[in-house]
């Protein structure tokens, strides 16, 4: 599989240099981008098709954590964005950021009941961006693939003209979110509930080990940590794939930093890159390089990374979703 997803080296199609456009792709309410038919999502998010989506009996947990949010944009594919939620009785709050890396947060964020309204605020960015207004719901999703809460519904931006732009949104969880709700869901009449059962571990599987499956495409998007003076920094990573040679692009949303990925090599089961921090209008200058070295292991399904960088931190990568 051949990594096809935009470069984004303009940024993340921002709603704020693309409201000029018209038209919209479609994106899949039932659970974001459609992967390969049949098999489930990786990342543990919920499966395009096959899924009934339903509100559930009891109430929702409180947003915490970080989650996913994919988006229509004219002109182009889903985008995604990344979020981490905190809430406080029906007070929303929370930071996230883009796919070019562009940070932004929170504000006037409601929960009621299951109905969630919240705007993106862009600060410091320039040129200034309007407010994104976002209204959704809450739902239970009871499939095979899946089984926890997601949130849909439309997001809507001013354009310049005074018009209004607005698409369609979905979001998920990302591993490690809060699933629970506070009462089962409740059973749909002639099928009775089964309980989801994760697939076995091979048996020789660790922490650092998950199998010994050899991936031939390690394209896709990928949740990062490592160590970097001290600390621990979070972000997500675009990885494009082809032969032996590795690039692709990421940011940091701990620090809102983006960064390119150079030299990459990749033979099983070792991998390397060179991250190519940018700074500057368009990216155009280069902060600093760090090599990140590690290797690879894999079930079949999910990919994970472990390694060093060049400073000695540790560092590890989770896929989240292929491309």
């Amino acid at each position: 599989m051949r990594y096809t997803g935009a470069r984004f080296t303009t940024g993340l199609l921002t709603l704020s240099l693309i409201i000029g456009c018209s038209g919209c792709t479609k994106i899949n309410l039932s659970g974001g981008a459609k992967g390969p038919p049949g098999q489930p999502n990786p990342a543990g998010g919920p499966q395009p098709s096959g899924g009934q989506l339903q509100v559930s009996g009891g109430a929702p947990p409180p947003l915490e954590g970080e989650w996913e949010i994919d988006f229509t944009v004219p002109g182009g594919e889903p985008q995604i964005s990344n979020v981490t939620f905190a809430q406080t009785d029906k007070a929303l709050a929370g930071e996230g950021a883009d796919q070019s890396g562009t940070v932004w947060r929170i504000q006037d964020g409601v929960v009621n009941g299951t109905n969630v309204t919240f705007s993106k605020v862009y600060d410091g960015v320039d040129p200034p961006r309007p407010p994104i207004n976002y209204v959704g719901q809450l739902k239970f999703e009871q499939s095979p693939e899946f089984t926890g809460w997601l949130m849909e519904g439309t997001y809507s931006v001013k354009r310049p003209d005074g018009s209004t732009l607005s698409g369609k949104w979905v979001s998920n969880p990302v591993a490690g979110a809060p699933q629970e709700a506070e009462q089962p869901p409740p059973l749909q009449l002639g099928q009775p509930q089964q309980p989801v059962a994760a697939p076995p571990a091979p048996e020789s599987a660790t922490p650092d080990n998950i199998g010994s499956d050899k991936p031939t495409d390690l394209s896709g998007k990928y949740h990062v940590s490592y160590q970097y003076n001290f600390k621990k920094v979070m972000g997500h990573m675009w990885l494009e794939h082809d032969g032996g040679k590795l690039g692709g692009h990421g940011a940091d949303t701990t620090t809102g930093e983006s960064y390119t990925l150079e030299g990459g090599k990749y033979k099983y089961p070792e991998i390397s890159f060179v991250r190519s921090y940018v700074k500057g209008k368009g990216g155009a200058k280069v902060s600093r390089k760090v090599v990140f070295r590690a290797r690879i292991s894999s079930d079949g399904h999910m990919i994970i990374m472990k390694g060093e960088t060049q400073f000695g931190g540790q560092w590890d990568a989770k896929l989240a979703r292929l491309r």
